[in-house]
């Protein structure tokens, strides 16, 4: 039986913290070591918790300045001393079996990578798994090679978080998480780590349970982490082959078209972004030579009538606030 090292990055999570690494603290795999990386945290709950935590002979706690959460996992990488390595976000937590179904389905497989399924929740609420894919996902373990797991997450069947995954070291000793991207960071190691990988093996049972709350970094909209997508496509473009790359496309396209309805919708999409874009789509198109047409009609339309609508909505407001405001003058 092999170690393993859990990976925490941490920034002022006191509200959400304990009961992630309790999670952590009741795994049945007898064999691991829980680095915590304190990204700068400044609250007190934060650093009561470590503080209470460090006495643990499991439990690593790592300070560092705040550098954000690629910055915080590349540390937590170099720090681990056991050849298998995996990711817990802090406000997430994983059933007491998480490490050793892991470690089991890598073994039994002969994998270098496992995975498990994914459970989102709000509050006590718990959503639909995000990693069922196609039907062939759902009730069976699946055995990749490094070129099949790649595609599905091209093809969004596999999510591209960190976290529900378990890591050889090998795979991951030549590749670090994007300290400049603000968003997919995740997607673009998890894509690396499968390049590298001969075999990837996928359980569908949900042990992962990830916590959807107002300051998860996927629900907060703003530019420069809607921009980092478009830099992550770039990146996928150019580390990936070109033949998965043509069977993905329009994965790909819908998730560049989608971050331009987004920048519309909010009222943050310029001529620049947009011009961008229409390049990177192209340029899939001399890639894969295949006719990737940029929707340039389709899309100026869908962006146009949302910030079109957002604008009329806008201004019904405005309107129902002066007849407001003059309607009690009047009284």
């Amino acid at each position: 039986m092999t170690g393993i090292s859990i990976i925490i990055p941490v920034f002022n999570a006191g509200f959400y913290l304990s009961e992630c690494l309790d999670s952590i603290a009741r795994q049945c795999y007898p064999i691991f070591e829980a680095i915590v990386i304190n990204d700068g945290s400044t609250d007190i709950t934060t650093l009561e918790i470590l503080n209470r935590y460090a006495s643990n002979e499991r439990f690593k706690i790592i300070n560092s300045s705040n550098g954000g959460v690629s910055n915080a996992r590349n540390i937590g990488i170099k720090a681990a001393k056991y050849d298998l390595i995996t990711f817990i976000d802090s406000d997430d937590t994983v059933s007491s079996d998480y490490l050793k179904t892991l470690y089991c389905d890598l073994v039994e497989t002969n994998s270098d990578i496992s995975i498990i399924g994914v459970r989102k929740f709000y509050g006590k609420e718990y959503l639909d798994s995000t990693e069922s894919g196609s039907s062939s996902y759902e009730y069976n373990r699946v055995i990749l090679n490094g070129d099949e797991a790649t595609l599905q997450l091209l093809l969004n069947k596999i999510t591209g978080y960190a976290c529900g995954k378990l890591f050889r070291k090998k795979v991951i000793s030549s590749i670090c998480f994007n300290t400049k991207l603000k968003i997919m960071e995740d997607y673009c190691f998890v894509n690396l780590a499968f390049i590298n990988s001969f075999s990837v093996s996928y359980n569908p049972r949900c042990l992962y349970f990830y916590r959807i709350h107002t300051n998860s970094a996927t629900q907060v909209v703003k530019k420069d982490k809607m921009l980092s997508i478009h830099e992550a496509i770039k990146l996928i473009i150019k580390n990936n082959k070109v033949e998965l790359i043509g069977k993905s496309k329009g994965a790909i396209i819908n998730a560049e078209v989608s971050m331009l309805a987004v920048l519309a919708y909010n009222n943050m999409l310029d001529v620049r972004t947009f011009k961008n874009s229409k390049g990177l789509i192209n340029s899939i198109k001399k890639i894969t030579k295949d006719k990737v047409v940029f929707p340039k009609k389709i899309l100026f339309i869908r962006y146009r009538i949302l910030a079109l609508g957002r604008v009329i909505f806008i201004l019904l407001c405005k309107i129902a606030h002066f007849l407001f405001k003059r309607r009690k003058a009047i009284q």
